[in-house]
């Protein structure tokens, strides 16, 4: 049990030997640091991104904790507004980095790394035909901090520990386990504290979809099967998400993300039967008015764009320039055709 409440307020516990960090970057985006307290050691979960490192500071300065109190950081993920603050951190203090043993942007330059594949303008130009809704795109993307901008350090760390799935990170006497979350990003993990009934889901389970890029990696089918295999936890209570409140409704939370994802195969389904589908078009329509805006945008229409992915490469759309069309004669899959398998079964 957590004590939630309707805002955050930057930092605060909100259990026994739990804190919660809420971090603003430039652009008004929030992400969430957790810190964990027991028998005198002190971890972070996920650290922010870099530009936020003065706020992390703040955050655990209210908690009464110093960074340099901070012994190791375990990571959801490797987006920069998780990973990039760690990253960061580590050039101002000695901190051990614990990420999953395929986590490979850790072994190199982080930064590099990132910006390597950082290819939003690229794909937003493949898929949004030129034009007003192209060019306004474009410029949100152009908007946001560049990487470079943000770099704190060389972006290599010097102490990093590679964990499989299933192992168990003890900090005191709570246990944390590390669990496969792929498909946000193909090296996302949980971190599972069965005995406080809390679970540490990055970006897995939010209250809206989270973005599934392929440039990126990300999987889309993936991001489905995580969310079948952490119906299994159906004893956990605390949902300790990377965005938004933490929440004591752990399996209404996934039941929700499930519903989400559900419901752009079903849309995308019923548009295909309706003769070409354009990405944007449809992300357009699907967005309700009061909740539009163009960072949420985005997100719809990677989800959308992966969710056409995923039929074109199995023979059952093709696309022709920035539309998918349904190919003759082809029956498309319904959803629980594709997903039923499993506890989330009951969801349908």
């Amino acid at each position: 049990m957590i004590h939630s409440d309707q805002l955050i307020r930057r930092s605060k516990w909100i259990a026994d030997g739990l804190g919660v960090i809420q971090l603003t970057a430039l652009t008004g985006a929030t992400v969430n640091a957790y810190l964990i307290e027991s028998n005198k050691h002190r971890i972070l979960i996920d650290a922010g991104y870099p530009s936020t490192l003065a706020q992390l500071e703040q955050g655990l300065a209210t908690l009464n904790t110093s960074v340099r109190d901070i012994s190791r950081i375990l990571y959801t993920h490797t987006h920069v507004d998780h990973m990039g603050g760690g990253v960061a951190l580590d050039q101002f203090v000695n901190v051990e980095h614990v990420a999953w043993k395929g986590t490979h942007p850790l072994q190199q330059n982080y930064y590099e790394y990132y910006e390597r594949n950082n290819d939003w303008l690229g794909w937003i130009k493949r898929i949004v035909p030129p034009g007003a809704i192209q060019k306004m795109l474009t410029n949100v993307i152009k908007s946001a901090p560049s990487l470079p901008a943000k770099r704190v350090g060389s972006g290599k760390v010097k102490s990093v520990r590679f964990v499989p799935f299933r192992h168990i990170e003890w900090v005191g006497d709570i246990g944390l386990q590390c669990l496969d979350a792929r498909g946000h990003d193909p090296f996302h993990v949980v971190w599972l504290a069965p005995e406080r009934g809390w679970i540490f889901t990055g970006d897995v389970v939010l209250r809206t979809h989270p973005p599934i890029t392929s440039f990126l990696g990300d999987k889309l089918t993936s991001y489905r099967e995580t969310l079948q295999r952490l119906d299994r936890h159906r004893e956990t209570e605390a949902v300790l998400p990377g965005h938004g409140m933490p929440r004591n409704d752990f399996q209404e939370s996934l039941h929700h993300a499930w519903s989400l994802s559900r419901n752009v195969h079903d849309v995308v389904v019923q548009a295909l039967q309706k003769g070409a589908v354009s990405p944007i078009n449809l992300a357009t329509e699907m967005l309700p008015s009061e909740s539009q805006n163009l960072v949420r945008l985005v997100s719809l229409l990677s989800v959308i764009h992966s969710q056409l992915l995923i039929f074109e490469q199995n023979g059952i759309v093709v696309r022709h320039n920035y539309t998918w069309r349904l190919f003759p004669n082809k029956i498309l899959p319904r959803f629980m055709e594709q997903w039923g398998v499993g506890g989330l079964v009951t969801f349908s």
